[in-house]
């Protein structure tokens, strides 16, 4: 996925060898020249891979069956929208984190030719957030099948629930900066762990299926907690994986070691050389 490339990149794992697939001009619209233009690649339902408008005004298409590059929508360029995407496993449809963005974009991957939309978010009672900038940057699907944005400006959590496309905010968190990035669920506890980067603690999301439908701002707090106490140093980690080990690993950005979390009712965080 081209960010400051001119061209994507195609890597064939058969022959081991790569190539470069041209953006479309008639479409182009200055894409070439734009840094930071696509954030984060997501492959739909229909085999085609769809990279997230970031500084870019429109969503790429990469077509896997025939290589066909093209631009849809146009969201304004340099608007730093949108800062990656989640495909949900229920409808097919990828659902981008909004950064500068006020609304969530979402993109149907079906091949039923249903345009993008732009989706609204409605706080909660209790959310008084005024951020606009950096809102969510990453996320991914919990236990109960809604999609979870990190909060990264933002002082409370996207939730996006797939079946009805209604997106809330839930809880509350601080509003110091950059706090996180992206988050991986742990199928031990159905719980996201976000990754911190300036944060000082790892933010635990419990997404298991509530027995009740309260929306309370107690009931919100109680599904979100804090764990460890972390180094002060900037961009420590960005973005993390789950290995077969079922252990959550941090990507390190600043930081000298890679963080290790070991996911359950008491979470063990450590750090590996």
């Amino acid at each position: 996925i081209p960010s400051n490339a001119e061209k994507v990149l195609k890597v064939d794992l058969q022959t081991q060898s790569t190539s470069y697939l041209p953006l479309p001009t008639t479409q182009d619209e200055g894409h070439s020249s734009l840094t930071n233009k696509w954030y984060g690649g997501i492959l739909g339902w229909d085999n085609a891979i769809y990279g997230i408008p970031y500084a870019a005004s429109g969503i790429l298409r990469i077509d896997a069956n025939t290589d066909q590059v093209s631009i849809i929508g146009n969201y304004g360029s340099k608007q730093y929208n949108w800062h990656g995407g989640t495909l949900s496993v229920v409808n097919g449809a990828i659902y981008a984190y909004p950064a500068h963005a006020m609304k969530v974009l979402k993109i149907d991957t079906t091949n039923k030719g249903i345009p993008p939309t732009l989706l609204p978010i409605q706080r909660a009672s209790y959310d008084n957030d005024i951020v606009t900038r950096y809102k969510w940057l990453g996320g991914t699907t919990g236990a109960d099948n809604c999609i979870y944005g990190i909060p990264s400006d933002a002082s409370s959590i996207l939730r996006i629930d797939p079946r009805t496309d209604e997106i809330t905010t839930m809880s509350q968190t601080n509003n110091d900066k950059n706090k996180w990035q992206g988050g991986v669920l742990s199928s031990k506890d159905g719980c996201i762990y976000a990754i911190p980067s300036n944060a000082l603690h790892i933010l635990r999301i419990d997404t298991n299926p509530c027995t009740t439908q309260t929306t309370t701002k107690d009931a919100d707090l109680e599904r979100v907690s804090f764990i460890g106490s972390l180094p002060p140093k900037k961009d420590k980690w960005q973005g993390g994986f789950i290995g077969l080990d079922g252990n959550i690993y941090g990507v390190p950005e600043n930081f000298d070691r890679i963080m290790k979390l070991r996911p359950g009712l008491v979470p063990i965080v450590e750090y590996l050389d």
